[in-house]
């Protein structure tokens, strides 16, 4: 069966929420796909299949789109979404998940080369629906990119582009470096959210931080690679004191540290709390710390 594989939001994390542009793309170190089990009593329990397909009855709108009788009957053989995505880590676990349900059982889809911006749109807001089992509300964009398998350009929420994927050797190099934390997206949206609308200096930082973010982008499509370095390295100054909340203290000292130095920067991918981080740096840093991931 398909794979469906994990994303990392490269830039736009909390920024989108204000109208940024983003970039996200797949990363297929980790994925996920349904498989059938020997026998129901060795069918993993941890994504809750049958209240999943509960959920999609009881949905005015995805009980029209997806066949879910057939999925009921699939669960009732043994369905089962194997995989190795970490839970709690901001590459999209349930996104992947929601993938494979919509590729799978949503009549009248099939996966192809591409998909223009009205098609992604329709797309996305079903996956939205779908993922909202698991977060409440969810903007569909963690399993728009495991399904189509393909970076996207966000320029804003009905502003969806394929686009090729960076070439990140150009700018340096890049790494995931894991937390071993898992959190909760929507208690540190909520606080985000919150903060804007209670703090004044907190929405003035974020106003500088969107610019940053845009500009950032820029330099992606224009291989400006001294820019890009500057911006990195202006993103990882602000979120570490404007974003503090969000980094965990046991790498608030190394994140200092690469800044001091200039050595590396560190950055939220995603949402932060835990999970996975961003690192950029002009040069091989592989050994330096555990638990680092190379995405170039």
């Amino acid at each position: 069966m398909t794979h469906f594989y994990s994303k990392i939001l490269l830039f736009g994390e909390y920024a989108i929420i204000k109208g940024s542009r983003g970039i996200a793309i797949p990363f297929q170190n980790y994925s996920g796909r349904f498989e059938f089990a020997n026998s129901k009593d060795s069918v993993p329990a941890n994504l809750a299949l049958d209240q999943f397909s509960a959920y999609l009855q009881n949905s005015g709108i995805l009980s029209h789109v997806l066949d879910i009788d057939q999925f009921q009957e699939d669960i009732n053989k043994g369905l089962y979404f194997r995989s190795n995505i970490p839970c709690g880590h901001g590459l999209g676990s349930s996104g992947a998940l929601c993938a494979a349900i919509f590729c799978r059982y949503a009549y009248n889809f099939e996966l192809k080369n591409d998909y223009s911006s009205k098609e992604l749109k329709y797309i996305q807001d079903h996956l939205a629906l779908l993922e909202s089992f698991y977060h409440g509300t969810s903007s569909g964009l963690d399993c728009l990119i495991s399904l189509i398998n393909k970076p996207i350009l966000i320029s804003g929420r009905n502003e969806l582009k394929i686009i090729d994927r960076p070439n990140f050797e150009h700018f340096g190099f890049f790494y995931l470096l894991d937390s071993n934390i898992s959190r909760k997206t929507a208690p540190l949206v909520h606080y985000f959210l919150d903060q804007l609308d209670r703090n004044d200096d907190f929405k003035n930082s974020v106003s500088k931080f969107i610019i940053d973010t845009n500009s950032i982008i820029d330099t992606v499509n224009t291989s400006n690679r001294s820019e890009f370095s500057r911006l990195f390295e202006e993103i990882s100054q602000m979120q570490l004191k404007t974003f503090s909340h969000m980094v965990p203290d046991e790498l608030k000292q190394l994140w200092r540290a690469g800044l001091e130095s200039k050595e590396y920067f560190f950055k939220l991918c995603g949402a932060g709390g835990g999970g996975f981080f961003l690192i950029y740096s002009n040069q091989d840093i592989t050994n330096r710390f555990d638990n680092l991931i190379n995405i170039n």
